[in-house]
Formats: C-alpha cells, structure tokens, sequence
C-alpha cells in the first residue's frame, strides 16, 4: 500500500535545536528551542509546531514560513475542523489573519463538531459560545481531579480523561454515560481517535490499549521505559511508536491504527506521519 506522508518532525532523546531544510522534508528553521508539539489541519494545508511559548505555521505545499504565535508555554495546539482557529493556551487565533480573536478562561479548549463552539474543562465541562464569547457551565463534577484532557467524539458527547481514568459525557443532556476507574495512576495517556481508545501504562509496564465505552484492554504492546513516545498520524490510521531503555536502543514502529500491528521500522532521525 502506497503512504503519501505529512512531515513532522520529532526530537529524539536529547531533542536538538538543528534544524534546516531538505528536498520535500521541511525542518523548521523558524525554532530556536526544541519543538515540544506538532499539528496539522484536517484539510492537509498548514503544520503548526510548537516550542515553549512560540508557534509556527508553516504552509505544507510551499513549505512557507506563515504566522508567529507567542503564547504562555504551549502544550497543546487545537485546530477548529474548518481550519479556520487554533487555540494555544488560553487564546484562540484566526489562522486567515494571524489576529487574536479572544482570550478563553481556561486552557485545553476543543473546537465542537460545528466550530461554534469550544469546549473547557474546570471542575466540569464548559461551553464558550464563539460570536458571544459568552460562557455556561455543563457540569461540575470533577473527574477525581483538578485537571483532565478533553476530547470532542460527536456532537452529544465528550471524553474527560486524565490519570485515574476517563468519564463520557452526554453534553445535550449534561449527564454522565460512562466512566471507567483505573486501578492507580498511570504513567502516560494518549487518546487515539480512530478506534475510541486509551493508550496507557503503568510505570515500567506493557502499553495497554482500552476501549473507551467499556475499559477493556485490546491490545498490549511492550515499551520497555516509561519514557516511551506515541505519535498518532494525522488521520489516526496509524501510529509511531517508540521502545528503548535508553537513546541507543531507541526503536521507532509504524503500526496500523485500527489492529495495533507493526508495518515497518522509522529512521530515528525523523519521523514522517501520515495521511
């Protein structure tokens, strides 16, 4: 089967600040920091890579250097379903002009299904009306902590998860569908569209891979370090994974989204995901 790929660059171990520019693989040369987070719009047209406080948004046909984002440390990087937003931190951007549109309260917004909406998470779930900017709380029920990750699955529900487990949310009827406790916390967590599962280990554990709706592991892979890395594709029809107790044993695999098997080793070097 033929992969066309989107390129991502990704820092290994010692993650170098060297970056330059190379037939059809774009290396920022706009990062003087390590790039901590990479994203792609749905429509395959802008790479935006993050480094502490700095986004770049680069054109990925042209390889043009596009808009400069300065946030407070950046860890995460939204992208309305349009294309047409992005949140970093606690702004929301236009991606057509560069500007500010407005400041959210909190971090970790989600675009809903129509891009009028953002989704928060604080102490419950919240909603931000996008031409009002004005604010309702969902829920208030904590999710056995202060802070959890947010994803939208459709236009009724959205997951909250975070090391103690996830809980499903019927947002049109602000009431819990289901919620799955994990036995203690876990070391890393990583939601995989594709399938609706949570990629998560304990410790120096087996990675396990659980089926939202139910909790029931579908698949086990080995990681060796707890320091592993899991990149899913832009489509999240595959996924990089990384195994290695230290820098020189440091193995990356592709591995097919939808049944969890290897397709073939990645250079380590960089990493290339695909559509």
């Amino acid at each position: 089967m033929t992969r066309k790929f989107y390129l991502y660059l990704v820092f290994l171990s010692s993650l170098t600040s060297v970056y330059a520019q190379t037939g059809n693989i774009v290396i920022p040369s706009g990062h003087a920091l390590k790039i901590e987070v990479t994203s792609t719009d749905k429509q395959g047209k802008y790479l935006y890579t993050a480094e502490d406080a700095k986004v770049i948004m680069w054109d990925i046909k042209t390889h043009e250097q596009l808009y400069t984002f300065f946030e407070t440390k950046v860890e995460e990087i939204a992208i309305s379903n349009d294309g047409n937003k992005i949140i970093l931190g606690k702004a929301c951007y236009s991606t057509i002009t560069g500007k500010l549109i407005f400041n959210l309260r909190e971090k970790g917004g989600k675009f809903t299904a129509d891009d009028k909406q953002i989704y928060t998470y604080d102490r419950g779930i919240l909603v931000t009306d996008l031409s009002t900017q004005k604010q309702t709380r969902l829920t208030s029920l904590r999710l056995n902590t202060y802070e959890a990750y947010l994803e939208v699955l459709d236009t009724a529900h959205v997951l909250l998860w975070n090391s103690k487990g996830w809980q499903i949310w019927n947002v049109n009827e602000k009431k819990l569908d289901f919620e799955y406790k994990l036995s203690e916390d876990i070391s890393n967590c990583y939601y995989l569209p594709l399938n609706r599962v949570i990629a998560s280990n304990f410790q120096d554990r087996d990675l396990e891979f659980r089926d939202i709706y139910s909790g029931k592991i579908l698949k086990s892979l080995p990681v060796l370090s707890p320091d592993f890395i899991l990149i899913p594709s832009n489509d999240n029809k595959d996924f990089i994974l990384s195994k290695g107790l230290t820098r020189e044993d440091q193995v990356f695999t592709l591995f097919n989204g939808s049944n969890f098997t290897p397709i073939r080793k990645i250079n380590s070097d960089v990493v290339l995901i695909g559509n």
